[in-house]
């Protein structure tokens, strides 16, 4: 009990300690005890509250409350169909990705102090975990309940307004059977010897897949228990057989956390504890962010022993094979790029089919503009990032990106694919166009025009807005026909383009 209150004390200064630079970005002095600072924290909190808090957040919903009036009936019983299968992904990508690497992660000073410490392993797994669901809690809660608001409006008036409140409740503890699921699977990795080593332990939770054909009812129930909270037709057997769940899984990731290993604890979260050392002005300041994402990149392959070879070619051919090669290591990447075009080829195939409102379109295109496929041009990135070693390539630029993307490219159209024939509402054609947009929009990001570079949002913007505009307006063809303009205007500047 004495160390969970030394560890739990640990981090709450060392989260003070990171809040204490972003706070001084709005006058904040930690050193400072006078009145004065006090006062002024007093309008820093007000500050937050009526205008993050209250503004933002009544924005936020008032748009959530116009998207869900929008919603025809169709589309709102497709949506609902969708989530179960949704959460039932996600828990398998959570898990997914702790099988990867620790779910455990430790600083500097922890691996200084803690790790070599004679402190119980439980009382630090208890730690971080409930640390890891109070910052994943802060993130989710506010999304499910934007979620929740929109779709609560096609709901029956005398069942809609508590449903917000309802899908919060169920949230937290859905929040916490997932993360003991995926905690559990990880830890189990770094207690049973022989298991960090073995690399097809990544990938058995796809065994979880098995569940859909023989018993989807179990792989659905976590997202119809969510469903039945948004409608109110839940019941207390149900939350009390959630919370068993989450009561055994909690006991086993303590009871197996025992005898966790702590220098494969420490060896995994070096790249945290690097990441931690830069500060929060990382984020920030571009170098810094630059050295984030090296590290990011670089630090899960290092001393790691190399899984398959490159055959023996050259030229193109090999720029080519170490660009799959690339992902097959690497095979969240992988996972990303199938995911990415099967969810927006079947969000884009809802909103078409159902009917629904243009403003449907405008947010579609905004979730490209924000959260684009970056996988796409990670080898071409990384090709570019060292001019020096960029000029020992003998290719241009277009030849560069055309074998660097082309591995990507054909996930993300398989992806899109995949789901397609379930409601064939687009063109085959104009999917295959969007997707070289993509790529083009993104590689000529990272080239040179005329000594300067432009930026991401901009390029795509100015080539998938037409695309969309006219798709709405007019007709499909006149939307295919801008998008194969746009993608020879695209094209025709990556020629062009200078090496950096």
């Amino acid at each position: 009990m004495i160390e969970l209150r030394l560890l739990t004390t640990l981090r709450l200064r060392q989260w003070r300690a990171s809040l204490v630079p972003i706070l001084r970005l709005f006058g904040y002095n930690p050193d400072d005890r006078s009145i004065k600072e006090f006062l002024y924290n007093l309008y820093l909190i007000a500050f937050f509250v009526v205008w993050i808090i209250f503004g933002t957040w009544g924005a936020i919903l008032y748009q959530a409350t116009q998207l869900g009036t929008a919603l025809s009936l169709p589309l709102w019983r497709q949506l609902l169909a969708v989530l179960p299968w949704a959460l039932f992904f996600l828990l398998i990508g959570v898990v997914l990705r702790y099988a990867r690497r620790t779910p455990l992660l430790l600083s500097f000073p922890d691996i200084a102090y803690i790790a070599g410490s004679p402190a119980p392993r439980r009382a630090l797994t208890l730690v971080q975990f409930v640390q890891e669901a109070a910052q994943t809690a802060l993130i989710i809660l506010p999304l499910t309940a934007v979620i929740a608001v929109v779709l609560a409006q096609s709901l029956p008036p005398e069942i809609r307004p508590f449903a917000s409140a309802r899908t919060a409740v169920i949230t937290i503890p859905l929040l916490l059977f997932v993360l003991g699921f995926a905690w559990l699977w990880g830890v189990l990795r770094l207690s049973v010897p022989g298991l960090v080593d073995w690399r097809g332990y990544r990938w058995l939770p796809l065994l979880l897949l098995v569940l859909l054909p023989f018993w989807p009812a179990a792989a659905l129930w976590p997202g119809n228990l969510w469903l039945a909270a948004l409608t109110g037709d839940w019941s207390a057997g149900q939350v009390g057989l959630l919370s068993l769940g989450i009561g055994l899984l909690l006991v086993g990731v303590l009871a197996v956390s025992s005898r966790i290993n702590l220098i494969d604890v420490a060896d995994e979260s070096i790249t945290f504890a690097q990441i931690q050392a830069l500060g929060a002005y990382s984020r920030l300041m571009p170098g810094l962010a630059l050295a984030r994402r090296s590290i990011k990149r670089q630090a899960p392959v290092a001393g790691r022993r190399p899984f398959l070879h490159l055959p023996t070619t050259a030229g193109p051919t090999a720029l080519l094979l170490r660009s799959g090669l690339v992902l097959l290591r690497e095979g969240a990447d992988l996972l990303i790029l199938l995911g990415w075009g099967a969810a927006f080829t079947a969000a884009a195939q809802l909103i078409l089919s159902s009917g629904a409102r243009p403003e449907f379109w405008l947010y579609w295109l905004l979730g490209i503009l924000f959260f684009p496929p970056r996988k796409l041009v990670t080898t071409f990135r990384a090709d570019l990032a060292e001019p020096f070693l960029r000029q020992l390539l003998p290719l241009a630029n277009w030849q560069l990106m055309a074998v660097d993307t082309a591995v990507p490219w054909l996930l993300l159209l398989l992806g899109a694919f995949l789901v397609w024939p379930l409601q064939p509402a687009i063109s085959p054609l104009l999917i295959v166009l969007v997707s070289l947009l993509l790529i083009l929009s993104q590689g000529l990001a990272l080239l040179k025009l005329g000594r300067r570079q432009i930026p991401y949002v901009v390029l795509a913007l100015a080539a998938l807005g037409p695309v969309v505009v006219l798709g709405v307006r007019q007709s499909a063809a006149m939307a295919t026909g801008a998008a194969m303009l746009a993608v020879v205007a695209l094209a025709t500047a990556v020629v062009y383009s200078e090496n950096l």
